[in-house]
């Protein structure tokens, strides 16, 4: 219970500044060294067979943060050609699928890896077994049941992403974001962790 109860005190206090203006602000998007506490600029891509968008975000380094898109659930459907991948500095992450037939993934986890302050590169968090994860896998990573979440319009099937940050900033101090992700609530025993960490509110 005392994990469970941490894990929603995280949740609820990590959305990361969203804006959908076409660039960042200038300042921020410059920055290519960084330090604990500074802002940051993330985009996500969501690309599918039609066509591509990309949403900006301004998590804070060292500070696990929720990258959300409303209404994606719906703007997306449960075409399983849809990918999602995340950059920063110029630097992307795999891309990975959000559904198959009979699943999706809820919320994804990057880790952004710095080395003295510099992004060195972008990992999901493909931790977890999937005989830890109730909806199987898609991926490597977990999934949920599209029948446990059958409306579009349900926050769960929004496009959403935790970004956690390892490695060592630009003053040689070790990041330790990494601590608080879901599915190490999902080690510890909160097996709904991973399905709770879908539930993230759609305003920001």
């Amino acid at each position: 219970m005392k994990f469970f109860l941490l894990f929603f005190l995280i949740i609820s206090q990590i959305l990361a500044k969203y804006c959908e203006d076409t660039t960042c602000q200038q300042e921020i998007y410059d920055t290519t060294s960084y330090k604990v506490g500074d802002d940051s600029c993330v985009f996500i891509h969501v690309e599918n067979s039609t066509h591509e968008t990309r949403a900006i975000f301004y998590p804070i380094v060292d500070q696990l943060s929720i990258l959300n898109i409303p209404g994606s659930g719906c703007e997306y459907g449960a075409d399983v050609n849809t990918t999602v991948y995340i950059s920063i500095n110029g630097i992307n992450s795999t891309k990975v699928h959000v559904y198959d037939t009979q699943s999706f993934i809820g919320s994804y986890t990057v880790f952004i890896k710095l080395d003295q302050g510099k992004v060195e590169k972008l990992m999901w968090d493909d931790s977890l077994s999937c005989s830890d994860c109730n909806g199987g896998c898609i991926d490597g990573l977990c999934a949920l049941k599209v029948s446990d979440y059958n409306k579009c319009y349900d926050e769960s099937r929004d496009i959403k992403v935790f970004v956690a940050w390892i490695g060592r900033d630009s003053d040689k101090r070790y990041l330790t974001s990494s601590n608080s992700v879901p599915s190490r609530f999902q080690r510890y025993g909160v097996s709904s962790a991973i399905s709770k960490a879908s539930e993230v509110p759609n305003t920001i």
